[in-house]
């Protein structure tokens, strides 16, 4: 049996960084909770949700709804409704449970 080798890296933040990584936490929940959500309402409306549809409907209504999304990378919000979709694709495939809403994990 072969030894498993592995690294542990702190990471230590300024408090700049901090705040940014807290947004992105943040921003990224609320985009898969969103995602999630609005998935919901287009398949109770007899519509077929996709997550590449979702990822053009939140880039078109994201500097009016919610500008503050502009704060954090455009890549955050983008991969939290890829994850949703992948949930999506894993509960289709009965690979998964449906997907569910994320909480804050304080």
């Amino acid at each position: 049996m072969r030894a498993v080798l592995s690294h542990r890296i702190g990471l230590v933040p300024t408090a700049a960084q901090e705040v940014l990584l807290r947004q992105a936490v943040g921003l990224s929940r609320f985009a898969y909770n969103w995602a999630l959500a609005e998935w919901k309402r287009q398949y109770q409306a007899g519509e077929k949700p996709s997550e590449a549809a979702l990822r053009r409907q939140l880039n078109s209504t994201k500097c009016q709804q919610f500008p503050w999304m502009r704060l954090v990378p455009k890549s955050v919000p983008q991969q939290a409704i890829k994850n949703c979709g992948a949930a999506f694709q894993r509960f289709f495939k009965k690979q998964g449970r449906y997907p569910k809403f994320k909480t804050c994990a304080a």
